[in-house]
Order: C-alpha cells, then sequence, then structure tokens
C-alpha cells in the first residue's frame, strides 16, 4: 500500500503535504515521508 500526499497549496502560494490517513501537514516533503514511515509503518510492511 501506498500513501500518497494530498498537495495544498497556501495563501502565499506554498506547497503543503496532508497526510491522507490523519490529515497531518506537513510543508516539506521530506518530513511528509518520515511522518509516514515511523507513524504508519505498520500498513506499508503488509
Amino acid at each position: 500500500m501506498r500513501l500518497k500526499a494530498e498537495k495544498i497549496v497556501g495563501r502565499d502560494g506554498e506547497v503543503f503535504f496532508r497526510c491522507p490517513r490523519c490529515g497531518k501537514l506537513f510543508r516539506y516533503s521530506k518530513d511528509y515521508t518520515k511522518h509516514v514511515n515511523k507513524a504508519h509503518r505498520h500498513l506499508l510492511s503488509q
């Protein structure tokens, strides 16, 4: 299974990444990737 980030554009044009599983917002894709690997690892191992 793959969790694909939802891209959200802020008021100033900056792109944010939202976790589809828990709704957390991230400013950088690296932070989003680290979050998915830590918090949702149990989904990826199946």
